[in-house]
């Protein structure tokens, strides 16, 4: 397991999804042959004690899920168009209700404005967290903007988001002016509370708002997480036709990885095509 995990500085920087990532690693690289699914389910066992060693020193608040092996993939459930929509009018209502109370609106306006900029981007939630000024620029062709994130490895990528992207950024950057009645310093977090400081969590606020819209669960009764955001995002760049080489690397994964959780729609995607005749 070492030198899959020893991209990361610390254990803290490791999430469940690159556990995940770990079992696809493990099962291309091997010595004499391919190890079995119970090899990996021990090995596993052993990666995960050094994680309960980690809880009970306190480097980490929590402890991970790990990857049942040989299951099939279960991604976070992905909020379809018309589920999308009942988020965003609710967003929208939720920042209108919290007008005249100063603190519930910041609140308000500012996961209103992570959702937006999550599915428009399928960036990671930690990736946007880390997101200051500084890693943010204008398009060359003024069709939106760029943002460079740092992922799993720290590495800095470019991200292209959605054209949208540039307004949501925007209506930010206006409202924490007016809050410190000066210009933001390019290396403040975009989400940063009123002093200053990246915010840790907006997964409570997330929580509480899908419930007071009824939509806590897909049809499934899977529950809905902001990584459901991400997997919104590569859901419709896929049904929209973006070659999955484009969408895997403006993701930061692979597209091993993005056919694992997607493939069916991959398939759906390029019906014509494989149906196409002369």
């Amino acid at each position: 397991a070492v030198p899959f995990f020893k991209k990361f500085s610390g254990i803290a920087e490791i999430r469940e999804v690159h556990l995940e990532e770990w079992v696809d690693y493990r099962r291309s690289n091997y010595i004499r042959s391919v190890p079995k699914n119970t090899t990996i389910t021990r090995e596993l066992a052993g990666i995960k004690q050094v994680f309960e060693f980690a809880v009970s020193r306190e480097y980490l608040p929590n402890r991970h899920k790990f990857p049942l092996v040989g299951s099939p993939p279960n991604p976070r459930p992905a909020f379809t168009r018309d589920q999308y929509r009942r988020l965003y009018r609710g967003l929208r209502l939720s920042v209108t209700e919290g007008q005249g109370h100063p603190i519930h609106y910041r609140a308000r306006f500012y996961l209103q404005h992570l959702v937006l900029i999550l599915a428009n981007s399928g960036v990671r939630i930690g990736e946007l967290r880390g997101l200051t000024w500084n890693d943010i620029e204008n398009r060359t062709d003024g069709k939106g903007v760029l943002m460079y994130v740092r992922g799993k490895t720290k590495k800095r990528r470019q991200v292209v988001p959605q054209p949208s992207t540039a307004k949501y950024l925007q209506r930010i950057k206006v409202f924490r002016e007016i809050e410190v009645g000066q210009p933001v310093p390019p290396n403040e977090p975009v989400f940063c509370s009123s002093n200053g400081l990246p915010v840790e969590s907006y997964k409570k606020g997330f929580k509480t708002l899908l419930k007071s819209i009824g939509l806590s669960a897909d049809d499934s009764g899977n529950p809905f997480t902001l990584y459901s955001l991400r997997h919104t995002y590569a859901t419709m760049r896929i049904i929209n036709g973006v070659p999955h080489y484009f969408i895997a690397s403006n993701m930061g994964t692979s597209v091993e990885m993005l056919m694992k959780f997607y493939g069916h729609l991959v398939n759906e995607s390029v019906a014509d095509e494989i149906t196409k005749v002369r």
